[in-house]
């Protein structure tokens, strides 16, 4: 995922129906920076759902923490208002609205209450990033190099004795 996330190819997100024709590898899953507090204090949808179990919120500029990262679901892809081409690798010609999720860690008031989908729209490609699924990364795999490391002389003769 770390490749991914530099790599101008993977620039512009998949939405979810894309990858159904051309998917991102099984290992890796989109997520956004996003804090759900925010919403939940201002208690004001950016548009007004039908459905009782789901909200809408616009996405705020200073959500960009790690403590804010969670898995979300790209489901459009649209112009942004304004563009800047000037440096491919910081383009924001695109927005997206995306289902946002929890992950495990999460504390109590940034957790989307069970059954409830929550939406945001206007998401910058900045704040999406490609995550390692759990145990998928290299650190993992089972026919990894790994060396003993060995201590040597490191300890007096008299810690030696102790056991």
């Amino acid at each position: 995922s770390e490749t991914m996330n530099v790599d101008e190819k993977f620039l512009i997100i998949r939405t979810q129906q894309e990858q159904q024709s051309n998917p991102y590898p099984v290992d890796v899953f989109t997520s956004c920076f996003y804090q759900y507090s925010e919403f939940a204090k201002d208690g004001k949808p950016a548009a007004p759902s039908p459905h009782p179990l789901r909200s809408i919120a616009k996405w705020k500029h200073g959500m960009i923490a790690s403590r804010n990262l969670r898995p979300c679901i790209v489901v459009k892809r649209g112009e942004a208002a304004t563009t800047s081409n000037d440096d491919p690798k910081t383009d924001q010609s695109y927005q997206y609205t995306v289902h946002v999720l929890n992950r495990p860690t999460l504390n109590e008031a940034e957790r989307i209450p069970k059954g409830h989908v929550h939406f945001v729209t206007h998401v910058p490609r900045s704040a999406i990033v490609f995550s390692n699924k759990l145990y998928t990364s290299d650190q993992h795999l089972e026919n990894a190099f790994r060396s003993e490391i060995g201590l040597g002389d490191l300890f007096p003769p008299q810690w030696k004795d102790l056991l």
